[in-house]
């Protein structure tokens, strides 16, 4: 019971994580891509005050999935010492005696399930990350097309939906003489 409330609590943060960070990354973009208007109109502070609070909140998250990997982690540290020793205790209140050979066996059975019960948690929240990140490229895909560009009129008062994003009408184009344009396979 301890382990799933531990393993829901890392699959809560690590989704909450995740979000956060895809908030940072959008407004990052938005900022890189429209940079000459950003720093015309000197809002660069105003964005950088917008990313480094949604950085906090992406650490908060961060911070909180890390303690709760490590008491997922401690627990399965300590549960192969605990599980010897009550394995030990309840032999002799069963008033059986406790032999060397015994113990050498039981320890021996212990320390091969070693190594299978510290990768377990590893396992899992490898399991969990690879969970949280197939739901978000499931939900991607599963978005619907996007058939036209909703783009501005000149007045920038509303949208109109244009079938190409560019249109050239009442173009004139011409060339130099002098560049001779030869056709090649």
């Amino acid at each position: 019971p301890l382990t799933a409330i531990f393993f829901k609590l890392v699959v809560k943060y690590e989704k909450g994580r995740a979000e956060t960070a895809d908030k940072r990354i959008k407004i990052t973009n938005e900022v890189l891509q429209g940079m000459r208007i950003v720093k015309f109109y000197g809002w660069t502070q105003k964005f950088i005050d917008s990313i480094n609070e949604i950085r906090e909140v992406e650490l908060s998250w961060l911070f909180k999935n890390n303690v709760s990997s490590s008491g997922f982690g401690f627990i399965f540290a300590v549960f192969p010492v605990i599980n010897i020793t009550l394995t030990f205790i309840a032999y002799e209140l069963l008033d059986n005696d406790l032999t060397v050979v015994f113990v050498y066996k039981t320890l021996a059975l212990f320390n091969a399930l070693t190594y299978p019960l510290f990768s377990l948690p590893e396992s899992i929240s490898n399991f969990v990350l690879a969970l949280v990140a197939a739901k978000r490229i499931n939900n991607y895909l599963n978005k619907d097309e996007i058939d036209t560009i909703h783009l501005l009129t000149n007045d920038n008062t509303k949208e109109k939906e244009v079938k190409y994003p560019i249109e050239i009408k009442d173009a004139t184009f011409q060339y130099s003489s002098s560049i001779n344009f030869q056709l090649k396979d």
